[in-house]
């Protein structure tokens, strides 16, 4: 076959540019004018791979070449083979052997084809003459490191890798199944009875506190009472002293009209159905100003109390700030204590899944959670929450939801007192109206009487009703300026005091400490709060956290039970759903799979290190073939053993027996540790040194064996290039034409093969052509021509 190489390296790489079409040739040249790199090239394009992974001269080769094409004719079985590549799209750590995929065009008679179809159609084979036993059995340790490394990379890289997705499976399977203990339930439920004790002691010092800062800061209000009234009391009092009088002055007025007006009546010829209508209206205008007088003191004295003005529009604004904050506070109540709420919302929905029970509805599926299977009767739905309701029973509220209860129970006094002021305001509103329509009718019943004496009667009646109007004024001043003084018009309040008195007894807290006492109470309460809130926010915590390890152990439990992706791992458990029933049991059979997950993840992930760990090891056996240091411990002693095995069973070929050690007998042994082969002669047992195959003599029967195993190949394929590379310098000069004959014998045996010899240009042909013997000149000329036009020569030794 012919075989032409055309490239443009892109760097100083040099490649021979093809090889002829004759069974036996030899090229001799100078060096780096591509030889061997034209051989290796070709191993490539026919699924070898000439090099190690990570090797300067492969990244040289793949960096360099750039792009090529190769082109092989006149092949048994076919008449063209044509690769074309880019070698700087090849990959820098291969994970196999060249393929289809690392070339642009691979053709055979113009029809793709992949690299398996190709290598039953032509293989290459490179027999290296620099390479004796030593070498070769130290590159095969070589070869199977680079084979772990590109098996690693390839199955236990990264992302996308068997290894990587094995990991993640089993990392996922992992965490679905939670990071709880078996332990964790019995724990949290032993910490939830802790933390409802803590709880109810904080509580109960908590109300404690509460109830003694109470009677304190009663004491405190009572005080400041009284030194406010010892303060605006004198004021007040004068005050009241004026309104009092003002109020008796307009009452002896009154009550002089009075007589003035009976005596006109009396002294006038009145009639008598007249006299009657004016005396109904003055009794009906009398009972509503009483009417009015009472609302305008009950009025005033809550207007006092609210801190308002005794107004409608006042009042009205108080109502509307009241309910807000009402609305605020029960709104702060729910979000610091929805027990109330939820008991409620629990009585409500469990009553009607009772009812629901009753009618033969308990077995029905009242509740479904497709993620984790969970399912619940109507039963267990009202079961579930009954319990829970139960626990919400006495649950004390929180010291800022007691607070907010106490402030939400002054607003509520608050809006009752402002409701009351607003109907008395309506009842001012009203009896002003009654008033005024029964003055009027006075007036009427006025204007009926004679002329002689109606109009005394009426300037009379006027300045009567000015008087009662003033006298209403001044109740309504009166009823706030006796508010102010504590509910009572006297000077000494001596109610204010004897309640301060047992205050302060009952309190424990003398009179003059009483402010000490207030601060010191209140931070005891403020303490004895603030752990109130730590201990239910613990015991909060421990519920909450209680019930999502129960859900995370039943949601587990219901997915390893129930999932049908998961049903091989029910089968490799050998799993039966029904023998584990309570949260405890299925805890422990879940923890006890987390363990065995996180075994295989221990397992998977040492599988890296032990991957890693032979490769070190393999090129470290190579370095002790080399009489190198290994650099290497673990699972050299193994790897050394398992590589005798093997190139004692290279040994024991029948071929290189016979080349190598024609006269062992039984097997032969090859002992990596010492470095030597061993084997029989009649009862004594031999050894000889690797390096002692390193001779000519012994290079050139190894070259031979190796020749022997490529004839025994099983399957050869339809044509096969077989390359003796680097041969002369290791061969001695006399021992080459003995090749040559080994060569030429074996062509009629193989007629399919291709054999070329390597060697370097060791002689002048130009100064041979004009000593040697006319016969001989013209085979010499052709090759000084060769060698002076393209660096190398071809002799062709077999047609």
């Amino acid at each position: 076959m012919q075989i032409r190489i055309s490239t443009d390296p892109i760097g100083p790489l040099r490649v021979l540019d093809g090889l002829s079409d004759v069974p036996l040739s030899v090229i001799e040249g100078r060096n780096g004018i591509g030889k061997s790199l034209a051989v290796r090239v070709l191993e490539i394009c026919c699924g070898e791979m000439p090099y190690r992974l990570r090797s300067p001269a492969w990244e040289s080769l793949r960096t360099g070449l750039g792009s090529f094409e190769v082109r092989a004719e006149n092949l048994h079985g076919a008449n063209l083979v044509l690769w074309r590549a880019d070698s700087r799209e090849w990959p820098g750590e291969p994970s196999g052997a060249p393929d289809e995929a690392w070339f642009e065009t691979l053709e055979v008679d113009g029809a793709p084809t992949t690299m398996s179809e190709l290598r039953n159609l032509m293989r290459v084979h490179r027999i290296a003459g620099d390479e004796g036993i030593v070498e070769t059995l130290a590159n095969r340790a070589d070869a199977e490191a680079e084979a772990v490394h590109r098996w690693a990379a390839r199955y236990t890289g990264g992302e996308g890798t068997p290894l990587a997705v094995l990991e993640h499976k089993a990392d996922d399977l992992r965490l679905m199944f939670g990071g709880w203990t078996d332990a964790a339930i019995p724990f949290l439920r032993q910490s939830l009875v802790n933390a409802e004790e803590e709880l109810k002691r904080a509580a109960a010092d908590a109300k404690r506190a509460h109830s003694q800062h109470k009677l304190v800061s009663d004491a405190a209000d009572l005080q400041r009472r009284l030194d406010r009234y010892s303060e605006e009391a004198p004021q007040l009092q004068a005050e009241l002293t004026e309104v009092d009088g003002g109020i008796s002055d307009r009452q002896a007025r009154r009550e002089s009209i009075d007589t003035e007006l009976r005596e006109i009546v009396q002294s006038s010829a009145l009639a008598g159905p007249v006299q009657k209508e004016l005396r109904n209206a003055r009794r009906t205008t009398s009972n509503n100003r009483r009417k009015l007088a009472d609302s305008v003191r009950s009025a005033s004295t809550l207007a006092t109390q609210l801190g308002i003005v005794n107004e409608r529009s006042g009042a009205e604004a108080e109502a509307a700030l009241v309910d807000e904050t009402i609305e605020a506070l029960e709104l702060e109540q729910r979000s610091l204590d929805a027990a109330p709420v939820m008991r409620e919302l629990l009585d409500e929905i469990t009553d009607r899944l009772a009812r629901s029970e009753e009618t033969g509805l308990a077995a029905e599926v009242a509740f479904e959670e497709p993620e984790t299977n969970l399912s619940l009767t109507v039963a267990q739905t009202r079961s579930g929450m009954f319990n829970r309701r139960r626990a919400l029973e006495g649950h004390p509220p929180p010291p800022e939801a007691e607070a907010v209860q106490e402030q939400l129970a002054a607003q509520n006094r608050r809006q009752a007192q402002v409701a009351a002021l607003l109907a008395h305001i309506n009842n001012i509103e009203r009896y002003n109206r009654l008033v005024q329509t029964n003055e009027e009718r006075v007036q009427r019943a006025i204007a009926a009487l004679p002329a002689a004496g109606s109009d005394g009667i009426r300037l009379l009646e006027e300045e009567k009703a000015q008087l009662d109007d003033e006298i209403v004024q001044l109740a309504g001043r009166r009823a706030s300026l006796v508010e102010r003084l504590g509910g009572s018009s006297v000077s000494d309040p001596a109610d204010l005091r004897q309640r301060l008195e047992q205050s302060l007894e009952s309190a424990g807290v003398p009179q003059e400490l009483l402010d000490e006492a207030l601060v010191e109470y209140g931070d005891t309460l403020e303490v004895a709060r603030e752990a109130e809130r730590i201990a239910r926010e613990s015991l909060s915590a421990r519920r909450s956290e209680l019930v999502r390890t129960e859900s995370d152990v039943q949601r587990a439990w219901n997915m390893l039970a129930n999932r049908d992706d998961l049903g091989w791992l029910r089968d490799a458990l050998a799993l039966e759903p029904a023998q584990h029933t309570s949260n405890e049991a299925q805890a422990r059979y879940i923890e006890s799979l987390r363990e065995r997950l996180d075994d295989v993840l221990d397992r998977l992930g040492a599988v890296r290190a032990q991957l890693a760990a032979v490769e070190r090891a393999l090129i470290g056996v190579g370095r002790h073939i080399r009489s190198q240091s290994p650099d290497a411990e673990m699972y050299v002693k193994e790897l050394k053993s398992w590589l005798g095995r093997r190139f004692s069973d290279w040994f024991n070929n029948e071929r290189v027996r016979r080349e190598l050690l024609p006269q062992a007998e039984g097997d032969i042994a090859v002992d990596l540790e010492a470095r030597e082969v061993l084997w029989t002669e009649g009862e004594i047992i031999r050894s000889r040194p690797l390096e002692a195959f390193s001779s000519g003599e012994q290079a050139f029967a190894y070259t031979r064996a190796r020749l022997g195993l490529l004839d025994d190949e099983d399957n050869p394929p339809q044509n096969r290039l077989v390359v003796l590379d680097e041969f002369g310098a290791f061969i001695a000069h006399d021992r080459l034409q003995q090749l040559f004959d080994v060569l030429e014998d074996r062509i009629p045996q193989h007629p399919t093969d291709q054999v070329v010899v390597i060697l370097p240009l060791a002689r002048d042909y130009e100064q041979l052509e004009k000593t040697a013997l006319k016969t001989e000149q013209r085979g010499l000329q052709e090759m000084a021509e060769q060698v002076a036009s393209k660096g190398y020569g071809v002799r062709e030794l077999v047609r």
